[in-house]
């Protein structure tokens, strides 16, 4: 077996790309950019070049017609590496049927994608068998990657009406049936009656100083899924599983704090509880990772492999800022958050369940070091002095204060009288 057959490529789905434009470019052309053909798609050189003349055509408003694309084609001499006026005629008549365009499109499409994917896989084979940088060999995994998901994400993005009112109707279903609570409920009566819970694809930021309880409120909102028997993912940066079980084992039972990390000396009631109370928590589907230096590519790789068999009910991310991202050349740091926050948002809209995620403040009481944190958000609530107050909710009111203040002994937020 050649190199020509072992490489993916669609000979006569190029040609009838090439072909339904050279009949009917107004349409055709335009339907190739809306779908994001490009050059680079095409296999064969001289195909793409072909492509590549009608895109600059178009640019200066000349039109495109058979003969005259073959005159033009003569003048720059480069009608011959083209195949000739005999070969872009046989590219005219080749499509028979225009009514396949979007077909040839996506078998293009597919081919382009394959070939991307085996020059990643080459180059990370090469990076690793050079004896490279671990981190350069990720940088090209990441980069290859980032190509074929582009490659494979060029499709139709726009539904129809129709299509549009049969979401809709679902969704308001679903809200129906669910009642007063649309979203997965945090169990915090304020919060909860504000928007109708945590709904599916939104991404929540709880931000706050150094201590001020961001953890805790994150875990507080992650108990009614936990013990709805949901699938919770928590990805924790700053503490290890066991510390976040022992959070959660407080918060879900009452259980003082204090005397699950130092238990010498507790009572018997309060070890009984703990044992009782731990039983529990063990048989529900939380699942929780404290791997060091987790990057967001390692987050969602991990989220989409469990949502491939189950339906996940929350994930938690503790916390935004110390989420690991292989540097870009020449990016800042607030590029790189900005950058993160957005795989977040994107996580959550395709694993459709809330992704909560603490979030610090700097000294001026903003999000630390990137704003965009703030912009992808669906909702920030920020924890103050005087409550938790709700900066951002986009499906709900904003700008109110919570009168919920932490209770640490418990590691929860109650109501404050």
């Amino acid at each position: 077996m050649n190199n020509e057959e072992t490489i993916p490529n669609a000979e006569g789905p190029e040609k009838g790309i090439l072909s339904c434009i050279l009949q009917d470019p107004e349409t055709y052309l335009a339907r190739a950019k809306a779908e994001n053909v490009t050059p680079s798609m095409f296999y064969d050189p001289a195909r793409a070049k072909i492509f590549s003349l009608f895109l600059e055509l178009e640019d200066y408003y000349q039109e495109i017609e058979l003969i005259s694309f073959v005159e033009i084609l003569r003048k720059r001499n480069i009608l011959e590496s083209l195949g000739g006026a005999s070969g872009i005629a046989e590219i005219f008549s080749y499509a028979s049927s225009l009514q396949h365009f979007s077909q040839h499109v996506e078998i293009v499409r597919s081919c382009f994608a394959q070939r991307k994917a085996i020059v990643a896989a080459s180059k990370v084979h090469s990076a690793a068998l050079s004896g490279e940088d671990a981190k350069d060999a990720l940088r090209e995994l990441e980069e290859g990657l980032n190509e074929v998901r582009l490659a494979t994400s060029l499709k139709r993005s726009l539904l129809t009406a129709q299509e549009t009112c049969r979401r809709f109707l679902a969704t308001l279903n679903e809200r129906l049936d669910s009642g007063d609570m649309p979203g997965t409920p945090t169990g915090i009566r304020e919060i909860d009656s504000i928007g109708g819970g945590m709904r599916k694809g939104e991404f929540w930021v709880i931000c706050g100083e150094t201590s001020a309880g961001k953890s805790a409120l994150t875990y507080q909102m992650l108990i009614p899924a936990i013990a709805n028997d949901e699938y919770v993912l928590i990805f924790t940066l700053e503490m290890g599983a066991d510390e976040v079980f022992a959070r959660l084992l407080s918060c879900r039972h009452k259980i003082n704090l204090g005397s699950i990390m130092s238990p010498k000396g507790i009572s018997i009631g309060e070890g009984k509880a703990i044992k009782s109370g731990s039983r529990l928590l063990s048989q529900s589907n939380m699942l929780i990772c404290d791997e060091p230096n987790m990057s967001i590519d390692f987050i969602c790789s991990q989220c989409e492999q469990i949502a491939e068999s189950h339906q996940i009910g929350a994930i938690a991310i503790d916390y935004i800022q110390l989420v690991e991202s292989i540097n870009r050349k020449g990016e800042t740091r607030e590029q790189e958050l900005s950058r993160i926050s957005k795989r977040m948002k994107q996580l959550a809209k395709k694993i459709q369940c809330p992704v909560i995620s603490p979030a610090q403040l700097n000294d001026d009481g903003k999000l630390r070091e990137s704003r965009a944190i703030g912009q992808d958000a669906d909702v920030v609530m920020k924890i103050t002095d005087k409550g938790i107050s709700v900066s951002k909710f986009r499906n709900a009111e904003r700008d109110q204060l919570l009168s919920l203040t932490l209770n640490g002994k418990f590691q929860r937020f109650d109501t404050s009288y």
